[in-house]
């Protein structure tokens, strides 16, 4: 064991030495940190006039929000929100400017947008025209639901008698509360989950394979400690590098995200950015749901490089099919109509990190339950893990029969 700590260490020693690491490390954070903080940056100009700030829109924004937080949308809070939209000139070119809209609208246009996306208004005028009336709405609302699961046609019986369920155990009126923290984080998860996956295929691309390229393979594999216990301090140190690396960026951004927009709004309800997805899951758990979404996506990623990097014998190569298995996915609608074969296809890191899959209504029949994607998901990548670290092992300790 004393021996495989040292073999450990030095691995981490040759990843963090190499420029290369650190070039990709920063390139990352500096990424990730500008798609938190870019909504606030700039400035907006009427006429080249200057209106406001990004900043300073987000900050009235969060104040009128934070006076409407803790009240349920009912009945009260619909009509309140008509009746400031019926002040508003909608007849006159850039409406949002005028000072009606300022006064009496803005403050209530975040219940504005939770009504309009649930009746699927079109636009404000559309809504004036509505009779306010909280039974319609929360029909609505249930409706939007069925029609997710019901328009679903690889749902089985069984999950959609889960959904319906999970539906219904939804608590209505669902109260407003200002989250824009929590809202920021989910919004540019995606975005920093892909560019965490890339910046692990970049490090960890040659971790193997450079020892092939300079020829200090058979030199290693003919030591001691070479095919066994080298081999475990190098997947070790590979991984925990993929764990710490994650891990401090995506607290950075953490840290970022409630430093400007707030904590505030963790147990606030996910339909108001969701509306039609059928189960009561609060904001804060949502944010941590995607952090081990994306930390388990990572750690896929770096272990598939390995075992790539290994099985290539070649930096370039291995980083060309990574490249290719993380971005290709992300411009391709599911090409599967069979059951297994799309779910299957939803699990691979690029494609599951999207809000659409990690909160997707495919259900994993489990010892007479179900358990969702994103419930699923770590047993499925633990057994996959298992395959690619003896596939891996494999090729490590069978390389000096076949190599030079």
């Amino acid at each position: 064991m004393r021996n495989l700590g040292i073999l450990y260490t030095y691995e981490w020693k040759k990843l963090v030495k190499r420029k290369m690491t650190w070039i990709a490390f920063f390139i990352a954070l500096a990424m990730t940190m500008l798609s938190v903080f870019s909504d606030v940056t700039g400035k907006y100009y009427v006429d080249g006039v200057l209106y406001e700030t990004y900043y300073e829109m987000m900050q009235k924004d969060k104040e009128y929000a934070k006076a409407l937080s803790g009240r349920a949308v009912d009945q009260e809070l619909i009509e309140e929100m008509k009746a400031a939209y019926e002040k508003v000139p909608f007849n006159v070119p850039r409406y949002s400017l005028t000072d009606e809209y300022q006064a009496y609208a803005r403050p209530y246009s975040e219940i504005f947008q939770f009504v309009r996306k649930t009746m699927k208004f079109t636009g404000p005028e559309e809504m004036l025209t509505w009779e306010a009336d909280e039974g319609a709405f929360y029909e609505q609302f249930r409706q939007n639901m069925v029609k997710k699961w019901e328009n679903n046609f690889l749902l089985t019986d069984g999950e959609r008698q889960f959904w319906a369920a999970e539906a219904a155990a939804i608590e209505k009126p669902i109260v407003f509360g200002y989250a824009g923290g929590y809202e920021k984080l989910i919004s540019v998860s995606y975005s920093i989950a892909m560019i965490l996956m890339m910046m692990v295929a970049v490090c960890l691309s040659d971790f193997f394979a450079k020892e092939h390229v300079i020829r200090t393979d058979q030199l290693l594999l003919s030591s001691r400690f070479g095919k066994r216990q080298l081999f475990w301090a190098k997947i070790l140190a590979g991984l925990s590098f993929v764990v710490v690396n994650v891990l401090v960026i995506w607290l950075i951004d953490l840290v970022m995200a409630f430093g400007l927009y707030g904590t505030d709004g963790g147990d606030i309800m996910i339909q108001f950015m969701l509306p039609d997805y059928p189960m009561a899951l609060r904001l804060d758990t949502a944010v941590a749901i995607m952090s081990v979404m994306m930390l388990l996506g990572a750690l896929m990623v770096g272990a598939f490089v390995m075992v790539l990097s290994e099985l290539m014998h070649n930096s370039v190569g291995t980083l060309a099919v990574i490249s290719c298995v993380i971005l290709i996915p992300m411009f391709m609608s599911n090409p599967f109509t069979n059951r297994i074969l799309a779910q299957a296809w939803a699990c691979l890191p690029s494609i599951l990190l999207d809000w659409d899959n990690v909160l997707g209504l495919w259900l994993v029949p489990f010892f007479g339950e179900y358990l969702t994607m994103w419930q699923a998901l770590p047993l499925f990548y633990l057994i996959l893990g298992v395959i690619l670290f003896f596939i891996g092992r494999r090729g490590y300790r069978n390389y000096q029969v076949r190599g030079r």
